[in-house]
């Protein structure tokens, strides 16, 4: 069963990493999707993201402090939810409280950075899963030797959950001989400093855009969000 990990921002995209590796052990029949690192060479990126979204049978959101409105979540959140039932998001809470989702993310069932709850999020994938599901009196089992391994590479991401976010780019020292103290900008979509941003400077990716919206049907989206393609971008690392 096809996982997609959506992930926006630095931090995003390592919590999704490991969810990528770490999931595999637990069920076996899992096959996660992370685009950052899953997508070939050379290919389409906007079509293959598509693809795996139509495919995928469940979706984790990879929330942090600095993505909560970003929009390409949201966007990838009511791509997913097109496909597959609304019961089959998860929204994963890393620094984050639920009070601080709004919609459309509260609509789905959120999932704390916590043992017992971590625990219910493996239990709906596997009860997700079609072929090869694990018995249900052997799941504690398998979760309890696998979740301190989660623990491990998840608890040193924290103190970057922690860190002030301004919501939208993440500020970062300025390195290099022309730094002078001064705090560049990193867009918390792509984690590119701001004046090498390709999703804000460069033409291409209104193509991109048209492709997802026809690929995935934006109508979805649109009506959750109220927006349009053309303010949506997130360019694979």
């Amino acid at each position: 069963m096809k996982v997609f990990l959506s992930w926006s921002g630095e931090l995003s995209r390592d919590v999704a990493e490991v969810f990528r590796d770490w999931l595999p052990p637990v069920i076996q029949a899992v096959k996660p999707y992370l685009s950052s690192a899953d997508i070939d060479k050379g290919a389409r990126w906007a079509d293959d993201i598509a693809k795996e979204l139509d495919d995928s049978s469940f979706g984790i959101l990879c929330l942090t402090p600095d993505n909560l409105h970003a929009d390409w979540v949201h966007f990838e959140a009511g791509a997913l939810s097109k496909a597959v039932d609304k019961a089959r998001v998860a929204p994963f809470l890393f620094g984050v409280k639920r009070a601080q989702i709004s919609e459309p993310l509260r609509q789905f069932q959120s999932v704390l950075y916590d043992r017992d709850e971590v625990s219910k999020l493996v239990s709906t994938v596997n009860e997700a899963t079609d072929n090869g599901r694990i018995e249900e009196g052997r799941l504690p089992d398998i979760f309890k030797v696998w979740w301190p391994q989660l623990k491990e590479r998840l608890d040193p991401l924290k103190d970057q959950a922690a860190k002030p976010s301004d919501g939208g780019e993440s500020a970062v020292p300025a390195t290099g001989p022309a730094s002078t103290g001064r705090r560049s900008r990193r867009c918390s979509s792509c984690s590119a400093p701001s004046t090498e941003c390709s999703h804000r400077q460069r033409g291409p990716h209104g193509l991109m855009k048209g492709r997802l919206a026809a690929a995935l049907g934006l109508s979805v989206f649109a009506s959750l969000r109220g927006m349009s393609i053309t303010s949506v971008s997130r360019p694979v690392s």
